[in-house]
């Protein structure tokens, strides 16, 4: 089985894409991803990133919502 590297972006409440960077493990991202969701007040925990099936593959995102009910997404693509 081939390595797996991550490109984890967040996109905020504007439809704005930031680029996280590139991980060969989802956890490893959640620092990165912290800081930039402490002006949110939120905060993920380790495991809080997930692979799970889809049409075409596996991916990973999750949904943030803040305080005033908008919504955050954490985002990226899996190469392999």
């Amino acid at each position: 089985m081939q390595d797996k590297k991550y490109i984890v972006f967040t996109q905020d409440e504007w439809n704005n894409n930031y680029l996280m960077g590139f991980y060969d493990d989802l956890d490893d991202a959640i620092p990165d991803i912290n800081d930039w969701l402490e002006i949110y007040n939120l905060k993920l925990e380790k495991g809080d990133l997930a692979e799970y099936p889809s049409t075409f593959g596996t991916v990973f995102d999750k949904e943030l919502e803040t305080e005033d009910e908008t919504v955050l997404m954490i985002r990226g693509f899996i190469l392999k």
